[in-house]
């Protein structure tokens, strides 16, 4: 199965520690990638002017005033905006440093404390922290803000620097201060190395049970946990699978591939790869293993990516599985990876892929069997409000407010913006159940509590429309 080459993708959005790093080096959203272990050998003077190359490079060099305050050398700027220069959004230049940390990104586990995370303007904007990670067992939880690490403030840092500062060296120590519907904690924790790709959990429904496994990127454990738990299904007799990959951008191609080879037979092809001559490669099972369950679902949304993209249309194709969600982002093509002679890494795209019956879904996406619109965080805005908000103002902070709400369950007429009567009222409920004050006015206390309760709800399934609807497929 081509375990010469590794081939991935990344996270869409800097929800995961492990994609931080990624987007941060400005790697985008929906490739997969091979790994090749030999420079190709390419002649530089057969397709540029060497020549000009040297020139630009020694005017620069010699006589450009550098205001940048840039920690990286002219050179790797240079290569990074000649190859930028393409034009091609998942084509780049990695320094050894960048590639490092892009590397372990894909490793299936982390150094850390066990949390994803948003960027927010206060902070770290916690979206899961794992069960039996140090951060749960000292006593932070999903919706909390972490502000500072050992006294440094995570407040309008970026994703690398944040990124850089959470994580660290395994058994090391740092204080977290972190807030809980708003009210400052200091903790000392441990880091240690989790697991973060794949988890599985069973849920009971009407007197049986469905499997589900959520994948979050696929990495190079992504296939051996993946059978793990359908082992784990089958020696519980659970008839009913759940796949999610919402929110998860790819990983690599192996995995995906891995995963696939879980349900069919030796001898049919997953995949196929069409390179730049027009040249198509089959790609096909080379394994006995074949896992059926009676009833099959996949979860989806626009920020399923790539290698996720392959495993959902050859599943749908060849094994009957009922995509549900909404159209998935739509990207096909696939990056080789080359260590360069300064230690650096190119990776350009190479070739585009096919599922396993030679459909093409770049920029349509795959096209769910079941229409079903989920939370996204992405479009709310995150961030604490600036102000009390009333009735009758209009602000994507009320938006927000509004999208939250109505997740929890309360009755709100719209989610625009618009401070309306009925958001008010079902407002002040929520401030009411939780003993808050405000009246009915949006101000910042309410809002880390609004903020937690949602992000535990989303959690936890209580809103997770898709979810619930593959759950009632259960008899």
């Amino acid at each position: 199965m081509h375990k010469e080459h590794k081939k991935w993708r990344l996270k869409p959005y800097s929800a995961v520690i492990i994609g931080l790093v990624c987007l941060s080096l400005g790697l985008g959203l929906g490739y997969v990638m091979f790994k090749t272990p030999e420079v190709p050998a390419v002649s530089v003077k057969q397709t540029v002017d060497n020549k000009t190359l040297r020139q630009v490079y020694k005017i620069l060099k010699d006589q450009f005033k550098d205001t940048t305050n840039s920690s990286k050398s002219l050179s790797d700027r240079m290569i990074a905006g000649l190859v930028k220069g393409l034009g091609d959004p998942h084509t780049a230049y990695m320094t050894k440093e960048e590639y490092m940390q892009f590397d372990s990104s894909l490793a299936g586990s982390y150094v850390g404390i066990g949390i994803s995370y948003l960027v927010v303007n206060q902070g770290a904007l916690i979206t899961n922290c794992f069960e039996n990670s140090n951060a749960y067992k000292a006593g932070i939880r999903t919706g909390d803000i972490l502000t500072h690490v050992d006294g440094v403030s995570l407040a309008h840092k970026n994703a690398d620097a944040m990124n850089t500062m959470i994580r660290g060296d395994e058994g090391s120590f740092s204080n977290f201060t972190y807030l809980s519907q708003g009210k400052a904690i200091n903790k000392h924790i441990k880091r240690k190395a989790t697991q973060s790709d794949v988890f599985y959990k069973e849920v009971s429904v009407k007197k049986k049970k469905a499997g589900v496994i959520t994948i979050s990127a696929f990495s190079d454990a992504t296939g051996k946990l993946v059978a793990k738990a359908l082992k784990q299904m089958q020696n519980d007799h659970v008839d009913t699978l759940i796949m999610d990959v919402r929110n998860n951008g790819g990983g690599y191609i192996d995995a995906a591939e891995d995963c696939l080879a879980l349900f069919n037979k030796a001898g049919t092809v997953l995949y196929s790869l069409k390179d730049r001559q027009g040249k198509v490669t089959s790609v096909k099972d080379t394994t006995d293993t074949a896992y059926h369950f009676a009833h099959n679902y996949i979860l989806v949304n626009n920020h399923s990516a790539s290698a996720s993209e392959i495993l959902t249309q050859s599943l749908k194709e060849l094994n009957g599985f009922q995509v549900i969600g909404t159209p998935t982002y739509g990207k096909s093509t696939v990056q080789v990876e080359v260590p360069l002679s300064n230690n650096g890494v190119l990776k350009y795209t190479y070739a585009s892929w096919m599922s396993a019956k030679g459909k093409i879904i770049s920029k349509k996406g795959i096209q769910p069997n079941l229409y079903v619109k989920g939370a996204d965080l992405d479009p709310m805005e995150l961030n604490a409000p600036k102000k009390t908000y009333t009735q009758n103002d209009l602000n994507a902070y009320i938006a927000s407010m509004e999208t939250m709400l109505k997740g929890l369950g309360y009755k709100v007429d719209r989610t625009d913006g618009y401070f309306s009567p009925a958001v008010k009222k079902a407002l002040t409920s929520y401030q009411k159940k939780q003993k808050l004050p405000g009246k009915g006015k949006y101000n910042k206390k309410t809002y880390y509590y609004l903020l937690s309760d949602y992000l535990k709800a989303l959690k936890s399934g209580r809103y997770d429309p898709e979810l619930k609807k593959a759950l009632g497929g259960v008899s």
